[in-house]
């Protein structure tokens, strides 16, 4: 299993959302991505604008878990998509950063075949 570092947002900007459990959202720490994912997996991250103000995906630890939130910075899935109770959920959860890891790598895959990028 690959070791990976990860260090806590200087700031912790983004102010991440559980609709199930609004008392518990604020336990969530945003971190950095590891420095460590593959050249694939980081230029997933790229296609996502990580490290920019205009960022669309956010690393968080919550409840024993990793999750990968969008710009709505849910953690959790919720609503049944009628009008007063509008769908959310996060990008990517998952228990280990091996699998985050392989999901970016899926993603610049697909970014590949959909001629989102050329490969150097």
């Amino acid at each position: 299993m690959k070791e990976y570092t990860l260090t806590p947002c200087e700031e912790q900007l983004n102010n991440a959302i559980d609709r199930n459990d609004p008392a518990a959202q604020h336990t969530a720490i945003e971190y950095e991505f590891p420095p460590e994912f593959s050249p694939r997996a980081k230029m997933a991250l790229d296609y996502f604008e990580v490290g920019t103000k205009y960022s669309t995906a956010c690393l968080f630890a919550y409840k024993g878990r990793y999750v990968v939130t969008d710009e709505s910075h849910w953690l959790t899935s919720h609503g049944d998509g009628t009008p007063g109770n509008p769908m959310g959920f996060p990008r990517w959860e998952g228990n280990s950063l091996d699998a985050l890891e392989g999901w970016l790598e899926a993603i610049a895959d697909e970014l590949d075949e959909e001629g989102e990028w050329e490969q150097e």
